[in-house]
C-alpha cells in the first residue's frame, strides 16, 4: 500500500488543483477512498510531510508536536537529538522545580528564588574577589558596595565575579590609555619648551626650580610633583620669570652666576635695553621703572663676574 502526501497528489493530477477540472476527475474520485485512508494512517501530518516513523510506532503519537520538533522538512527524525533530549529530561526528574515570578511576588519570594539559582544564603559565603589590575589601586569601599548591590540583585557568585572582573578590566584599560595620552602630551610640551629655549634650556629650568625652592618646602614640592603640577611648561616658564624678576639680595650667587645667569649673559641682556623703543629707553613708558630696577640688578651681576 502506497502512502501519498497532499503535495504529491497535486502533482499527479497533471497541473489541476486537487483533481478538479481534469478529464480524469471521475477516476480520481473513485480512488479517493483508498488515498484518503493511506494519508491518515501513513503519516499525512501538518504541512503535508510524510514522516518516517519507525516500525511498531504508537499510532496515537503520530503528529505529536513534541516529536515533530526533531524532524527535518523531509520527514526524517534526528534520532541522536531525540536521545539527548530524553537523557536531559530524565535527569530533571525529581529535581526542584523553579516557579517563575509574577507581579505579586514579595522580596522574600525573590530571595528564595535567587538562592535556588545559586546565590548563597549568607553574603559571607559569596566568594567574589576584587581582582584589580596592577596599574590601579583597590578601592575596598567601592568593592564592598558593589558586592552588596550584586547580592541584593540576586546575582550568583559566578555572575557577580564576571561583572566585577569586567569593571576592573575596563578601569585598568582606561587608566592605561589616559596615562599613555598624558605621556604623549608631556613629551610634546617638553620638546616645545626645549625648542623655544634652545641652549638656555638647562640654565633656565635650573633657575626656575631654584625660584620655586624660595617659596615652597621640600615636602610641598614633592606633593606638587606627585600630582603632576610641575609637569607643565607653563609652570616652568612662570618660575623662570619669577627668578628673573627677583631682587639680587634673594638670589643665590655662585661664581658670578645668578640662577645660572653669568656676567657675560647679564652684559648681553643690558645691551638689549638700549635698543630704540625699549621701555627702558622710552620716557613715560609704564614699565620703564621696572626695567630701570632690573638694569641695576643686571649691572651688579655683570660687575660681580669681574671680581
Amino acid at each position: 500500500m502506497k502512502n501519498f502526501s497532499i503535495i504529491s497528489m497535486i502533482k499527479n493530477e497533471r497541473g489541476s488543483f486537487m483533481g478538479s477540472g481534469s478529464e480524469g476527475g471521475g477516476d480520481s474520485g473513485d480512488g479517493g477512498g483508498d488515498s484518503g485512508g493511506d494519508l491518515g494512517t501513513g503519516g499525512g501530518e501538518p504541512g503535508g510531510i510524510e514522516y518516517s516513523y519507525p516500525e511498531g510506532f504508537d499510532e496515537t503519537l503520530k503528529g505529536n508536536a513534541t516529536l515533530l520538533k526533531f524532524a527535518d522538512d523531509k520527514g526524517q527524525f534526528n534520532v541522536p537529538k531525540i536521545m539527548k533530549s530524553l537523557v536531559h529530561a530524565t535527569g530533571m526528574i525529581g529535581k526542584d522545580k523553579v516557579t517563575l515570578p509574577d507581579e505579586t511576588w514579595t522580596e522574600d519570594q525573590y530571595s528564595d528564588l535567587y538562592n535556588k539559582l545559586g546565590r548563597p544564603a549568607d553574603i559571607k559565603e559569596y566568594g567574589v574577589e576584587n581582582n584589580v589590575p596592577d596599574n590601579i589601586e583597590a578601592n575596598k569601599e567601592f568593592f564592598d558596595s558593589f558586592k552588596d548591590a550584586a547580592y541584593t540583585a540576586g546575582l550568583a557568585p559566578k555572575q557577580a565575579q564576571a561583572m566585577s572582573n569586567f569593571m576592573n578590566d575596563f578601569l585598568g584599560q582606561s587608566v592605561a590609555k589616559n596615562n599613555e595620552m598624558s605621556q604623549i602630551a608631556y613629551n610634546a610640551d617638553l620638546t616645545s619648551l626645549k625648542n623655544e629655549w634652545g641652549d638656555a634650556y638647562e640654565r633656565k629650568t635650573q633657575r626656575a626650580f631654584s625660584a620655586l625652592e624660595q617659596f615652597a618646602s621640600k615636602e610641598e614640592i614633592a606633593g606638587m610633583k606627585s600630582k603632576g603640577l610641575l609637569d607643565s611648561s607653563l609652570v616652568t616658564k612662570l618660575f623662570d620669570k619669577v627668578a628673573e624678576g627677583m631682587s639680587e639680595d634673594s638670589l643665590q650667587v655662585k661664581g658670578g652666576n645668578t640662577f645660572g645667569l653669568t656676567s657675560t649673559e647679564a652684559a648681553s641682556e643690558i645691551e638689549k635695553y638700549y635698543v630704540k623703543g625699549h621701555p627702558f629707553m622710552t620716557q613715560g613708558h609704564p614699565e620703564r621703572k621696572f626695567y630701570q630696577e632690573k638694569m641695576m640688578k643686571l649691572q651688579r651681576i655683570k660687575l660681580a663676574g669681574r671680581r
